[in-house]
């Protein structure tokens, strides 16, 4: 009796570790997390490639999945109004452009996120005429 209560045990350990998720944003890289400020806008359909005005809008990555978003450009392609928005990597629909997007409040609206060998971080949808959102890392929150 004692060895069916622990093959039984052992099944409901085994059941339980089974069912855990290891794609709940686990692989969110390292150097996400912090301060970005938004350089540069560049692609779309028009080709655009719009600089932004310094510091006038600003991500910050937090460790619990979210990203919280200051917003005071007056550029016409700044992206996401100000506020705190959850972040996932979702598979991508375009697996040879990248294998996970970005995605910002439970939607696609993200894109393709690289980091380039000088530090800045890339988050592209340009695969779809979409835009190439530039940021900067390590910045103060007062600047």
């Amino acid at each position: 009796m004692k060895i069916l209560k622990s093959i039984a045990a052992l099944l409901l350990v085994a059941s339980i570790w089974s069912c855990h998720r290891d794609d709940d944003n686990n692989n969110v890289p390292e150097n996400l997390i912090g301060h970005w400020k938004l350089v540069n806008v560049s692609g779309g359909i028009a080709g655009i490639n719009q600089p932004i005005t310094d510091g006038a809008v600003t991500w910050e990555f937090n460790s619990n999945n979210t990203v919280t978003i200051v917003n005071a450009g007056d550029d016409d392609y700044t992206g996401l109004a100000s506020g705190t928005y959850p972040y996932a990597f979702v598979n991508s629909d375009v697996p040879e452009s990248c294998a996970e997007k970005l995605a910002i409040n439970n939607t696609q609206s993200g894109g393709c996120l690289t980091f380039t060998t000088d530090g800045k971080m890339l988050i592209s949808d340009n695969y779809a005429d979409g835009f190439t959102l530039e940021f900067e890392h390590g910045f103060s929150i007062n600047q």
